[in-house]
């Protein structure tokens, strides 16, 4: 059976629409889902994000549930039935086992872990600041793991190549388009020993699903990989600027990825809308706190006044 798990299911949806309404979108939507490819071999963008934007909720399809199973030889079928009722665009159930497919390869796992247990995992308590701990963790797992010695390290980018990361692993673009920010330090995949330094590189894409809940509709990714050493010159440490190390890994097949670090930048509006709620009851008994103070102060300097007047009423009264 197939495990797809509810965070899962939003994650690939988050992702695959950044990707779709990317300005780099040939280059960052891949693999592209077979299924949106027409005739004419030429891939259907428009017909993928409408579906994209036909998809239900995660509470709409999990409902109570934190998984959804699927046989392994029956995805699409499983599908099919799954969202009958729910969802009337044709084209969903396709969808759906891409999305199956892509948390399931063979080789790979990905699977939603709390940022708890990756703290302790990695060993980050004494470590990590505050403003950057992730929101959301999702643990890759591999079959063939690094063997040997390996790095740790840390890769940030825009939000809308992570499909494509996620997928693919992190992949040497240098000379090319894809490449954004440049090679300082010679060919190679780029990553930093210091998880604050790659978070300056994440950044957010373009638009994301519009009906994520838990994850947020505007996120910001990077990845927490292992590296292993290779031989000769295949991974150099390098010094940066303010004493920042970099790893260049010439060769794709020395990095695994590990975690998937998730920020949100925007929560949803029903999240938004509870704390603008709850700044607004603040800020409402902050103003009748005054007023209380303010009252107080003027009833005590009335009684005064009063006892004042009185004293000199006495006063007078007995002098006459």
């Amino acid at each position: 059976m197939i495990h797809l798990h509810r965070h899962c299911y939003e994650l690939y949806m988050c992702l695959l629409s950044t990707a779709a309404h990317s300005n780099r979108k040939d280059n960052a939507l891949r693999p592209f889902p077979k299924y949106f490819i027409d005739e004419n071999n030429t891939r259907d963008f428009d017909r993928l994000i409408v579906c994209l934007e036909s998809m239900p909720s995660v509470n709409t399809l999990y409902k109570n549930k934190q998984e959804l199973l699927f046989k392994e030889d029956n995805t699409l079928q499983d599908a099919t039935d799954c969202l009958s009722t729910i969802c009337k665009n044709k084209d969903a159930p396709l969808l759906l086992k891409f999305i199956l497919d892509m948390c399931h390869f063979k080789s790979r796992r990905v699977r939603y872990i709390s940022v708890g247990q990756y703290i302790h995992e990695r060993g980050l308590h004494k470590t990590i600041p505050p403003h950057i701990i992730p929101d959301h963790v999702f643990e890759i797992t591999h079959q063939d793991r690094p063997t040997g010695e390996f790095l740790k390290g840390y890769h940030g980018s825009s939000s809308d190549n992570f499909f494509s990361i996620l997928t693919n692993s992190l992949q040497n673009y240098s000379n090319t388009e894809q490449m954004k920010n440049g090679s300082v330090y010679g060919e190679g995949v780029y990553a930093c020993e210091d998880l604050r330094v790659a978070r300056n590189f994440s950044s957010g894409g373009s638009k994301g699903w519009s009906k994520s809940r838990f994850l947020g509709s505007e996120i910001s990714c990077l990845v927490d990989c292992e590296i292993s050493k290779g031989t000769g010159s295949d991974v150099e440490s390098k010094v940066g600027e303010e004493n920042n190390k970099y790893i260049v890994v010439k060769k794709s097949e020395n990095i695994k990825i590990r975690y998937l670090l998730l920020y949100s930048q925007v929560k949803d509006l029903s999240v938004k809308q509870k704390r603008d709620r709850s700044s607004m009851i603040l800020v409402g008994f902050y103003v009748l706190f005054i007023l209380f103070i303010f009252m107080m102060r003027f009833h005590t300097e009335v009684k005064m006044e009063a006892r004042s007047l009185y004293q000199y009423v006495m006063l007078m009264y007995r002098k006459h």
